[in-house]
């Protein structure tokens, strides 16, 4: 998890919108970057280090509030633990409905994350999915690589079997050449 430690917050505040800051938006964000990490546990950890970095990098109220929004969600769908645990990002299973929702703000925010989660999971199969998918094409352009490897190796061996054989004849028809020659010098001595 070293890579999220040191990754650096710049430009998520310029490609994300506060009034529709949702951490599927931010799922979404992250996997348009080069260095997406396939892996929801290092993903969700790092969203949870960029709400929580929010006030020390931003001033306008709007995106405090934002990511306010997203941790009130996930507290009250927790049922009230601390946030920044890596299990409240992390879980891919909804815990136990907390006891004490009395309020219809806390009912909303049980909805608006469960609707989230079930989002949340369709992402992660998608990305599961589609690196499935990746991994394939890469193993069958490995085996397609190994072929034509075997070719030129084949082709290769060939080529200089070829050679040896061509060098064979060669020397055949020099030497035959040479010993015809050589009988005739013979006679001519005589």
């Amino acid at each position: 998890m070293s890579k999220v430690k040191q990754r650096d917050f710049t430009g998520w505040q310029e490609s994300l919108d506060s009034e529709k800051l949702t951490l599927l938006s931010l799922l979404s964000f992250r996997r348009t970057k080069s260095d997406f990490s396939f892996s929801a546990c290092e993903e969700h950890f790092a969203i949870t280090k960029f709400l929580e970095s929010i006030p020390e990098i931003v001033t306008d109220k709007r995106w405090i509030l934002a990511a306010d929004r997203i941790k009130v969600n996930l507290h009250i769908y927790y049922g009230g633990e601390e946030i920044g645990k890596e299990s409240d990002y992390v879980s891919m299973q909804p815990p136990k409905r907390p006891d004490g929702l009395s309020t219809p703000w806390a009912s909303y925010g049980l909805v608006l994350h469960e609707a989230q989660t079930e989002e949340v999971k369709a992402f992660w199969l998608r990305v599961n999915i589609e690196k499935i998918e990746t991994e394939k094409k890469l193993k069958e352009y490995e085996i397609e690589l190994g072929k034509a490897e075997f070719a030129a190796s084949f082709f290769k061996m060939g080529n200089e079997l070829h050679k040896i054989q061509d060098k064979v004849r060669i020397d055949y028809v020099l030497n035959s050449h040479a010993n015809t020659n050589q009988g005739k010098d013979h006679e001519s001595d005589k």
